[in-house]
């Protein structure tokens, strides 16, 4: 075997002809089985003898050297070269070209050595090459990283071409474009985005421009938090170090020793995961700094796993790796986040930008399904229960289907999220009508932003009333597109949380009619606007009891200002005339109308309190007296219980306003000086009501401070 290596090397030509050392196996008689038996048995013989020296060696060595990673490194560099140098020989005759038919011209052979070579290689190893050899490839790692932060303190210029393996295609400015690029954009479903073909990623990196921060908007600090902290070491030496990173670390791929890179970049991503906080209102996004650091540090490292024989197909191949690597990272930044996405959502719109990377993250790994389940289940054991408020199940329903749709602009994923909160709304609870209105009325209370024109959702008959039919069958596709119009009205899907849409209509009703009653100089113009923008969203007809109120209250302005041309009416005195039936309480047939069965008892009990009241009885009488000489053929019935008054509590120090209902003005007029001191008892024999009514009008007054409980049970003012 020697003698062939030296002809290979000097002679090339000879091996060719009958007297040299391949003579024998020119022989056309000879099988081809005897003819590679024989060659691969002189090749290993040949490297076996060489390995067996250089391991020797690297044993010795090492033990030497165990403790000093830098000297250890110097030593696996020429011990790879050596293997690595026989293991070339140990095939140097089968490169060349041999007459067809010729048994030494089998690629067989050629893979029959070359494997048998690795074998003995790897069964020989001891665990200490392999250790050597991984903290060698951080090294190098770390390397790339130094020899970066070095180049930018120098030339204070954000280039990094120069640290890729050399020899790979296009040039510096053209790499360090395509290395930012995102190239796994709107692919084909069927494609396997980690085994793109060489002309779709030539496609790919003509499309338009979807490079990760092309204008360096983001802070270096921000993405490489430790760049002030500069190597000692030359940057020479850098860059020789990267020299032989490149050269052992294709002689380890052609030996088959050259580890999986996938494990080391999974472990430095993880490590800088933990390290680097991930701050929920931080303003750019973290998929974009995490990826700006991929691209310029781990990106040109992974590059010498791709060592250019061809530098056409290296090309491609890390174009491969590249897309993989991105992955990698992908999946990283989702496992470590997933789990707080109820958290996340909660903060919205604080965390808008963390949103919008599980967008990313999401979809590129293919998660979103995933990501939807595990939404489900913290809705389930955090949400959906008797201990949260209606308010707040709503507030983080909308909040999440706003994320969602952020998420996957779709809406795929939507449909089980609605179908769970909206089951758990309609049958295990009954405040959600009153919380839903609660937050249509007051949406900037509750960040419930008011939709354009252009998005307002208006629900069909047929949803409003579910007696009535579609007009026909929704497929899947159809249920989708209007989902996703539905969506873009974040009030349509509020209100779709009710029970229906009618028991949403009755609560605003009601709840419009006892706003109406207390407001004041008739002024209903912000209640009209509110209801002209809530019909936007429902057939025509729906809100016809909610347009009588109003109507009543105009024309209750419009009469109250012709009876108080009477100056003997007292000004003080403005009723709501209102059409009973359609107000709240008025119709007996509306289980769900705001009027509890203790109403006509909690009537008598403020007349009787009225009594205490002389003026307010004598303004009522001269009040219905005018208005019979206007509407003759009608009369008014007065509703001591409906609507406020408002009281001007004149002290010493001050003068306080403040509106309250009958039956709290009259207990407070009890109170005329410090003097007046009253029992709950007694308050409730003077006025003639229960007890129960008594507390709570005590409680108002206690809770604006004008009454104070002493400690013998007496209620008294609490200044004069």
């Amino acid at each position: 075997m020697p003698k062939i290596v030296e002809y290979r090397q000097r002679f090339p030509l000879l091996l060719r002809l009958r007297d040299s050392p391949l003579k024998i196996l020119h022989d056309p008689h000879l099988p081809y089985s005897v003819v590679q038996d024989w060659y691969s048995g002189i090749a290993l013989d040949y490297f076996e003898e060489y390995l067996d020296a250089l391991l020797s060696q690297w044993n010795k060595d090492s033990d030497k050297r165990r403790h000093d990673d830098l000297q250890l490194f110097d030593r696996i560099l020429h011990f790879v070269d050596g293997v690595h140098l026989f293991y070339k020989r140990a095939t140097i005759a089968l490169e060349m070209e041999f007459p067809r038919g010729s048994a030494l011209a089998s690629s067989e052979l050629k893979h029959r050595v070359k494997r048998g070579c690795i074998n003995m290689i790897k069964e020989r190893l001891s665990s200490i090459f392999y250790e050597t050899r991984d903290k060698y490839l951080e090294r190098a790692l770390n390397c790339v990283e130094d020899l970066f932060k070095l180049t930018y303190h120098t030339h204070h210029h954000l280039t990094f071409s120069h640290l890729f393996v050399p020899g790979l295609k296009n040039d510096n400015a053209s790499l360090e474009r395509i290395a930012q690029k995102i190239l796994d954009t709107d692919l084909p479903g069927l494609i396997d985005q980690f085994d793109l073909s060489n002309d779709i990623l030539d496609a790919l990196i003509e499309k338009e421009e979807t490079v990760n921060d092309v204008d360096n908007s983001i802070p270096i600090e921000t993405w490489l938090p430790d760049i002030g902290q500069i190597t000692s070491v030359p940057e020479s030496h850098l860059k020789v170090e990267l020299k032989h990173f490149a050269q052992i670390s294709r002689q380890l791929k052609d030996m088959d020793l050259l580890p999986d890179w996938i494990p080391i970049v999974q472990n430095r991503i993880a490590k800088r995961l933990s390290i680097l906080q991930w701050t929920d209102d931080m303003p750019f996004s973290m998929v974009q700094i995490h990826l700006k650091w991929l691209h310029i540090i781990i990106l040109p490292w992974l590059s010498y796993y791709t060592p250019p024989q061809s530098s056409e197909q290296s090309w491609y191949d890390f174009l491969r790796i590249k897309i993989r690597a991105e992955h990698i990272l992908y999946e990283a930044m989702y496992n470590l986040r997933i789990d707080s996405i109820f958290d996340i959502i909660r903060d919205y719109p604080e965390t808008k930008n963390v949103i919008l990377d599980f967008r990313v993250l999401g979809s590129k790994c293919g998660l979103l399904d995933h990501l939807r389940d595990i939404l489900i289940g913290e809705l389930k054991e955090r949400l959906l229960h008797q201990g949260a408020s209606a308010i707040n199940i709503l507030q983080q329903y909308i909040l999440c289907l706003q994320c969602l749709a952020l998420i996957d602009p779709s809406c795929n994923i939507i449909p089980p999220v609605i179908e769970l909160v909206e089951n758990y709304t309609k049958t295990a609870r009954n405040d959600i009508g009153p919380g839903v209105v609660e937050m249509i009325r007051n949406p900037g209370e509750y960040d419930l932003t008011p939709t354009d024109d252009l998005h307002i959702y208006v629900f069909q008959p047929w949803e409003v009333d579910r007696n009535e039919a579609p007009p026909s069958r929704e497929d899947k596709p159809a249920q989708l597109r209007r989902l996703q119009r539905k969506m873009a009205d974040m009030r349509a899907m509020l209100m779709s949380a009710c029970y229906s849409l009618k028991d949403f209509i009755k609560y605003y009703t009601n709840e419009l009619g006892k706003a109406l009653l207390k407001i004041k100089n008739y002024d209903a113009e912000n209640e009209f606007r509110m209801l002209e923008m809530l019909k936007r969203n429902f057939p025509p007809g729906s809100f016809t009891r909610c347009d009588i109120m109003l109507k009543d209250v105009e024309a209750s302005r419009r009469l109250d200002k012709n009876i108080h041309e009477n100056k003997d009416v007292d000004q003080r005195f403005h009723p709501t005339i209102m059409s009973h039936i359609y107000w709240p309480g008025g119709d007996e047939e509306d289980e769900d109308d705001d009027m509890d069965e203790d109403e006509p008892n909690l009537e008598d009990q403020i007349e009787q309190g009225l009594r205490l009241w002389p003026d307010l009885g004598r303004a009522i009488e001269d009040y219905e007296n005018e208005y019979k000489k206007i509407k003759a053929s009608r009369s008014l019935k007065f509703l001591p219980y409906k609507g406020l008054v408002t009281l001007e509590l004149e002290f010493e120090t001050d003068t306080i306003t403040v509106d309250a209902r009958q039956e709290e003005a009259i207990i407070l007029s009890l109170f005329k000086t410090k003097e007046d001191r009253y029992t709950q008892k007694e308050i409730a024999e003077i006025v003639g009501m229960e007890k129960g009514l008594v507390t709570d009008c005590l409680e108002v007054w206690l809770k604006q401070g004008i009454l104070q409980l002493s400690a013998k049970g007496y209620f008294y003012l609490t200044k004069v």
